[in-house]
């Protein structure tokens, strides 16, 4: 008797499967879940094995030799290193989710009409080569991306903010989802039927308002903003201000509430939609309950300025630039969780260790606050003893 849908969850363990062509397997701590579908001999056209760790690289071979000549579509979202040689073998596989995995390159099967890869971790600039691909979704890609696909149509690169270079090679492109201020990478290599769809770049009001919650009118961004944001970075030569810095609304209240540091950690705990973010190291050194008497706009560096690190914060201080400042607690907290919520873009990681000095001191001491080292949605608030490493200073430009 064909169904539906199996999934090896509690329904399986009771002893009464649903379907005998598509698996879905929901509890990750049991072998013996694997040991099935090796033993499973009908037809599997489609399998989902998102997010494990049991599962290990040798086990997920022999299923997929097993069924090598059924599946259809596979789900191995969260899955780390990707061996793209060993989907080789699936000769009639369609589709593939391979969203918040890791993998060195992205070399598409050949039958492979459908890529989900967002928000995935590369150890390479991506180069991909497709003859059949029809639809790819990379949103969230932090690296630079070349592409070979004659044959697609649909394109998604949103939430694509650290983009470094775009080259398509898409002729029959119909559709295109890019972040603003970074489809005119793209607008020359695209056709010119091509629908594209421009995704805001900053975090303003909307997106409080879609993944957060409320904040009311926003203020009036300067009118030559367009001028400004494709400027040179003072910073970084080479680079525009659009490709280092962070435009985000710092926001008086939300849902009708001050918003504070500590008001701010509770909020991206349970985000209306996105990444959920929390305070790893929260010692807000008696600063948690400062506020924002108005709503404004800031321009905040996406890494400590060159030359801050191993300083001390005086020192820090004389490499701003004209109209930059030290970034106080609420607006570096608040940039770097909104990139992370919405995009999932990790920033003053652990990866190197990096924290951005404040303008706040610890109550009762003469230490600068810091705020950094954020890793898995986890971000620090804490005490900056000394000059380190680790520590550098962020420029803010209030607009």
């Amino acid at each position: 008797l064909s169904m539906t849908q199996c999934f090896f969850d509690a329904r399986v363990i009771n002893g009464k499967p649903s379907d005998n062509t598509s698996f879905k397997v929901m509890d990750t701590s049991r072998q013996w879940i694997f040991l099935r579908l090796l033993q499973h001999d009908d037809a599997v056209e489609r399998l989902m094995l998102p997010g494990f760790t049991v599962l290990d690289d040798k086990t997920l071979d022999q299923i997929l030799t097993k069924h090598q000549e059924s599946i259809k579509t596979l789900d191995l979202r969260g899955r780390e290193n990707i061996d793209f040689q060993s989907l080789k073998k699936l000769k009639k596989l369609s589709s593939l989710d391979i969203s918040e995995a890791t993998c060195g390159r992205i070399h598409p099967p050949h039958h492979l009409k459908t890529l989900k890869a967002n928000y995935i971790e590369v150890k390479e600039p991506l180069k991909i080569k497709s003859s059949r691909l029809e639809h790819l979704e990379l949103r969230g890609c932090r690296s630079s991306l070349d592409m070979e696909a004659p044959n697609l149509k649909y394109l998604d690169l949103s939430c694509n903010r650290a983009l470094e270079e775009i080259k398509l090679d898409t002729p029959k492109l119909e559709k295109l989802t890019v972040v603003e201020y970074f489809a005119d990478k793209v607008k020359s290599q695209v056709p010119q039927s091509c629908k594209i769809t421009e995704i805001e770049w900053k975090f303003g009001a909307k997106k409080w308002a879609k993944y957060i919650g409320e904040v009311g009118e926003e203020p009036p961004l300067p009118e030559k903003l367009e001028k400004l944001l494709k400027s040179p970075c003072p910073y970084w030569d080479g680079k525009q201000i659009k490709d280092t810095h962070m435009l985000t609304l710092i926001p008086a209240t939300v849902n009708g509430e001050e918003l504070t540091l500590e008001r701010l950690g509770e909020l991206v705990k349970t985000p209306k939609a996105g990444h959920a973010g929390h305070y790893n190291d929260w010692d807000p050194g008696g600063n948690e309950k400062a506020k924002v008497d108005r709503s404004y706009w800031t321009l905040m560096t996406k890494d400590v300025i060159p030359g801050t690190r191993n300083e001390g914060y005086y020192e820090q201080r004389k490499l701003l630039k004209k109209n930059y400042e030290a970034p106080k607690l609420i607006e570096a907290a608040v940039s770097i969780f909104m990139a992370y919520v919405s995009e999932k873009e990790e920033l003053y990681t652990q990866n190197p260790w990096i924290y951005t000095r404040c303008q706040e001191a610890a109550s009762g001491f003469n230490y600068q606050m810091k705020v950094g080292g954020s890793a898995g949605g986890g971000l620090d608030v804490n005490v900056s003893m000394s000059a380190v490493d680790i520590c550098g200073l962020a420029g803010v430009r209030k607009l």
